[in-house]
């Protein structure tokens, strides 16, 4: 799903999880990199929506957003390079600080719950 000024409101409002990356359709803002991040990042997440915690699935949404498209949601998360991911968990948002591989991303995701 895309993360817009329209929709940001929506999605970000009683939601209890959020996993968003931050990447760019041009070539010029992020290389090769962000495909390869994105695939990482979309089998991470699928994972972790799918692993039951205390018994229970997660509820939530994985988030891309496109920095061209929506500068204003990129400065709001102060995105100065992509790609990024941040995790967001009851109003607060984490970056990301570690590997772009889905065992890494699973790992940290587990370690802000």
């Amino acid at each position: 799903m895309e993360l817009t000024l329209e929709n940001q409101d929506e999605i970000f409002f009683g939601k209890s999880l959020l996993l968003v990356l931050f990447s760019s359709s041009s070539g010029d803002e992020c290389d090769h990199a962000c495909v390869e991040i994105d695939k990482e990042f979309q089998e991470a997440a699928q994972k972790f929506y799918s692993m039951p915690i205390d018994g229970q699935l997660q509820e939530g949404k994985m988030l891309r957003v496109d920095i061209l498209e929506s500068k204003e949601i990129a400065e709001n998360f102060k995105v100065k390079k992509v790609p990024k991911v941040i995790f967001y968990r009851h109003g607060m948002y984490f970056d990301y600080t570690g590997s772009n591989d889905e065992q890494s991303y699973l790992e940290w995701f587990n370690l802000r719950l």
